[in-house]
């Protein structure tokens, strides 16, 4: 009873430090700021900037959807760190480390996107085998603990039937809960569809000649492509992410 006890408290703790200090906010927020400056990052040396429309999104729109004004300092910060940017030497230099950036930073994607799919789709097919496993098991001891009833001289072996009942079907019961919260198969076709995607970006990107002429203009285009795409998936998990703060209360 008092290990309940002590772990019931220590969860309305969190809960309520969590809800107190915004910690679960303020990772969203820092998390949503280092992807923009990683995708601005990339496109600095071509002189070309993320979206306006998009950062307005994220600096006004979803914050006074959201009842959350403080969230506009992410997109403020970054347009200011726009206005500061600005790169100095040849257009040839800048637009081969733009190139560079932008294949890395594929590649990188790619490999995340793939790795997230796997594991992904590995944990729901665990879980959904441990839930079935805990299904049966459950089953099984309520047909156990009806045949203890109907044996009168079996109360003690009924009584066990009914906690191991109990506790196979509250197993499965949380696991359940875990499945659902960690919209494993959602993450699964996400992950899918992106790294299709930016295959196909991160081949584009390979395929560019910089020697060629006015090439400079077309890396700026396929940059930029590649980064309004990164963008719409980073605005997915920001919403994702602040629904589940929302069911945690």
């Amino acid at each position: 009873l008092m290990i309940e006890i002590v772990l019931i408290l220590s969860a309305i703790t969190l809960i309520w430090a969590n809800h107190d200090y915004r910690w679960h906010e303020r990772w969203i927020f820092y998390r949503l700021l280092a992807e923009l400056c990683r995708k601005q990052m990339m496109l600095s040396p071509v002189g070309r900037t993320l979206p306006a429309f998009e950062l307005d999104i994220f600096a006004l729109g979803e914050a006074a959807d959201a009842g959350r004004p403080r969230a506009a300092w992410v997109g403020w910060y970054l347009q200011a760190v726009q206005r500061q940017e600005y790169h100095q030497g040849s257009i040839a230099e800048a637009k081969q480390n733009a190139l560079e950036l932008g294949r890395r930073l594929a590649r990188t994607q790619v490999d995340y996107h793939h790795a997230r799919k796997t594991g992904a789709e590995t944990a729901d097919r665990r879980l959904t085998g441990w839930i079935e496993f805990f299904f049966v098991l459950t089953t099984l001891s309520l047909v156990l603990r009806l045949f203890g009833y109907l044996d009168m001289h079996q109360s003690q072996f009924s009584e066990w039937v009914e906690s191991t009942a109990t506790l196979f079907s509250s197993a499965s019961a949380a696991l359940v809960g875990l499945r659902t919260y960690g919209e494993f198969s959602l993450l699964e076709q996400q992950s899918s569809s992106m790294e299709r995607l930016i295959r196909n970006a991160a081949a584009e990107l390979d395929s560019f000649d910089t020697d060629i002429p006015l090439s400079s203009q077309d890396i700026a285009s396929a940059l930029q492509r590649l980064a309004v795409l990164m963008m719409q998936e980073v605005q997915g998990w920001v919403q994702l992410f602040s629904l589940k703060s929302i069911d945690s209360f």
